[in-house]
């Protein structure tokens, strides 16, 4: 078994330049990926801020509990995040929220069907994430708790109205808020 030396440089130059090729390629994808994540990344820390900048705005001016851009358009199998700022002005407490369906209407403004509705009571857990453990806040501090509203793909066309309380170590604290999603 004796290879020529030729047909093996040729062999080892074959080799060489398709790993160039290869770590090129491999290149170009992890700049495109990072160009994509990092306008994403912009795009959401610009939408964070408006909305921690509104939530602080609506705080200061004495709500204790404020949820600004509290309706939204959300197409099937995607999602979007509220923001919702407590301002603590008890003693030092845990402080929780709770969410569940008010409502849901049809695109003429009739109401779902009363199954359809239970339903979703039932599979809330698959349209809306949020942190259920306690978070504490100090005397006159301020926390923000994100809700992230998921419609899943089979949803129907409508309006849902969910409803938002917020819990201090158990008891309900200032007036339900309530989050709309309107999936076209």
């Amino acid at each position: 078994m004796f290879f020529s030396r030729k047909a093996s440089i040729q062999l080892s130059m074959n080799f060489f330049v398709t790993i160039i090729i290869a770590i090129v390629l491999l290149g170009m994808g992890i700049a495109l990926l990072n160009k994509f994540v990092g306008i994403t990344v912009d795009t959401q820390q610009q939408l964070d801020g408006r909305t921690q900048e509104r939530i602080n705005e609506l705080l200061a001016e004495g709500k204790q509990v404020a949820i600004p851009f509290n309706k939204q358009t959300v197409s099937r199998g995607e999602s979007v995040l509220f923001g919702v700022g407590v301002l603590n002005i008890l003693a030092e407490g845990s402080f929780t929220i709770e969410i569940d369906l008010s409502a849901a209407y049809k695109p003429d403004r009739t109401e779902f069907d009363r199954a359809d509705v239970d339903v979703i009571r039932q599979q809330i857990g698959d349209w809306v994430l949020y942190d259920t453990i306690g978070t504490t806040i100090p005397s006159n501090e301020r926390r923000t708790f994100n809700v992230l509203v998921d419609v899943p793909k089979a949803a129907q066309s409508g309006e849902y109205i969910f409803n938002v309380q917020v819990l201090a170590d158990g008891q309900p604290y200032d007036t339900i808020q309530k989050i709309y999603v309107k999936v076209p």
